[in-house]
């Protein structure tokens, strides 16, 4: 009876740590990824709006350049708010699963007025095709360098649907922890200091797996080196897996502490009393 009771206590160790190693990881992404403001505030650290403002003028620039045209005729066709506006509308579309569209007439028509008071005429029929065709890529180039597809809804549907599943298996991993630890309690109810002694080897386990699972990402992937869709996006990556990163080793670290002190903690305790007596 002894030795059956002692597989248990090992076996529910075993299952509180994989529960609390589950746990942690699902809390970090929905508190980070799956959080829209989150996403929001590592946009403005990493300076994202600027970068694209500069990457959407700069592909401009290559257009007209290839046109013959004036440079001058980017002048005020858009702006760093505009850019902001819209990115902020294609992260609402994916995560708040609206369909709003990206507004492109005011490019459009900015662009054909200075089009046309550069070149100081009237276009002919050829000259208007031409800026027409010029002025479509011109548009295309804004829509993909700021990201803006037409399956964002498509990402929102898989976002709400793993949303619903975080949010079920964090109540199910809660429940099932407590359920462990009741069921350590139940198996050692006489010595109660061997149940903080389990929690904190669980604790202890569970903190030294994302502490190994952390220095084996930086040691295998170079989180700095990566590079995603264009400059600015591939910034916002970088800090936002650095700061996963961090938070895993946080975490563990955290709980290797817990669990050292329930362990150390609970003996002493036992022992100061039990030699007292």
């Amino acid at each position: 009876m002894k030795i059956a009771k002692k597989i248990l206590r090992y076996i529910v160790a075993i299952i509180l740590t994989l529960l609390i190693i589950i746990l942690v990881l699902v809390s970090l992404t929905s508190s980070t990824i799956a959080n829209k403001d989150y996403i929001y505030k590592k946009l403005e650290e990493a300076d994202y709006y600027t970068k694209i403002y500069e990457m959407v003028k700069s592909n401009f620039e290559n257009y007209i350049y290839q046109s013959g045209l004036d440079p001058t005729v980017l002048q005020d066709i858009v702006s760093e708010k505009k850019v902001r506006e819209d990115t902020n509308t294609i992260i609402d579309n994916i995560y708040a699963g609206l369909e709003e569209k990206i507004e492109t007439d005011s490019i459009k028509d900015n662009l054909n007025a200075n089009i046309e008071k550069s070149l100081g005429k009237t276009l002919n029929a050829t000259q208007r095709q031409a800026v027409d065709t010029l002025i479509n890529e011109i548009l295309k180039e804004y829509t993909n360098t700021i990201l803006h597809f037409n399956f964002e809804n498509e990402i929102n549907k898989v976002y709400q649907k793993a949303m619903k599943y975080v949010d079920l298996a964090k109540k199910v991993i809660i429940i099932a922890i407590a359920v462990c630890i009741l069921l350590l309690i139940g198996i050692t109810m006489r010595r109660i200091y061997r149940i903080f002694n389990f929690l904190g080897i669980s604790c202890i386990s569970s903190g030294l797996f994302l502490v190994i699972v952390n220095l084996f990402i930086n040691q295998g992937i170079k989180v700095q080196h990566i590079t995603i869709l264009n400059d600015g996006m591939s910034i916002v990556i970088r800090n936002i897996l650095l700061e996963m990163l961090n938070s895993i080793m946080l975490y563990g670290c955290i709980l290797i502490g817990i669990g050292f002190v329930s362990i150390v903690g609970t003996n002493l305790i036992h022992n100061i009393r039990k030699y007292k007596n």
